[in-house]
């Protein structure tokens, strides 16, 4: 099911997201998805990322960094 970045963000706070089938906005931001997998650790959802996908593909981290981690930009 289709989603907005909005409705994601709040539904999945504080969980990594892998989303599949990926709109872009005018400024090539990620605008919304479908979701295929969401968890509180990152490995069991980048291990979905790995694999090939014929549509447009997006992971990332929803909500406060957590300590500990670090981010690179």
């Amino acid at each position: 099911m289709y989603m907005t970045i909005q409705e994601i963000e709040k539904k999945y706070d504080g969980y990594w997201v892998f989303m599949v089938n990926c709109k872009k906005g005018e400024l090539h931001e990620i605008i919304g998805g479908e979701v295929l997998a969401y968890n509180k650790k990152k490995s069991p959802v980048i291990e979905l990322w790995n694999n090939e996908y014929d549509s447009e593909t997006y992971f990332r981290y929803f909500g406060s960094i957590p300590e500990g981690m670090g981010v690179l930009l």
